[in-house]
């Protein structure tokens, strides 16, 4: 009996006589590459684009070269993609650029075998290794200011008293409050307020100090009436 063909698959690309530009579906289902950012992974499958099968650790991909394939001259996205792909493992540089000699950076794809000096190296596959780093820390933020009647609840929890600091501020105490120019200067302690007073009694302060600044520019301009009249 003769061995049997190999099934083909019916879906198969029309590659007109070329290549393929593929990256491994264990590579693009890893954490490395899922965490990249999207330049990032524009930039991978262009260094792809460049590898002919023969040249892994001689990739070279320019940021001209990239400026004319994607329209976009963002060199500083260019950078940081590239140094992305190499944090991530998935790139590697094999010889730095020599601008005097007009020769570019070269690259190698870790997840593909090289050659180096015709011995055979297989692919060292670095992204494997990576591990998404954990979230920084935040700052501890400052301890919060204690507002007009925060220390009356806290000398009331360790008396024992469970009641609402609302109820200890009678409307009364806030009408005593003295508004004179030294009280609003803060030359005189305010009595105690819950927040839920707080703002309707400043509010009250301002509407009362704005009363006696207009007051205050009518007196005046009374004076100055009175001058001219006994001037003339």
């Amino acid at each position: 009996m003769s061995r049997r063909a190999k099934n083909k698959a019916d879906h198969q690309a029309d590659t007109r006589g070329g290549g393929w530009v593929g990256i491994p579906q264990c590579v693009m289902r890893s954490a490395a590459y899922v965490d990249l950012s999207l330049w990032a992974r524009v930039v991978l499958k262009e260094l792809c684009l460049q590898f002919n099968g023969f040249n892994n650790g001689s990739i070279v991909c320019t940021f001209d070269h990239l400026a004319r394939r994607l329209g976009n001259s963002n060199r500083r996205a260019m950078s940081k993609a590239f140094a992305e792909l190499m944090e991530h493992g998935l790139i590697d540089v094999t010889s730095d650029a020599d601008w005097k000699g007009r020769k570019g950076r070269e690259y190698r794809l870790t997840f593909v075998n090289t050659t180096p000096g015709g011995k055979f190296k297989a692919a060292t596959n670095d992204y494997k290794d990576w591990v998404k780093p954990k979230p920084k820390a935040s700052k501890t933020s400052s301890p919060k200011k204690p507002i007009f009647g925060d220390h009356v609840s806290l000398a009331r929890s360790k008396n024992g008293d469970t009641s609402s600091p609302i109820e200890e501020t009678e409307p009364e105490e806030v009408a005593e409050i003295s508004h004179s120019a030294d009280d609003r200067a803060g030359n005189t302690a305010l009595p105690l307020i819950d927040s839920h007073t707080k703002c309707s009694f400043w509010w009250a302060c301002e509407q009362e100090l704005a009363l006696e600044r207009l007051q205050y520019g009518l007196v005046i301009l009374c004076h100055d009436v009175s001058d001219q009249k006994i001037a003339y």
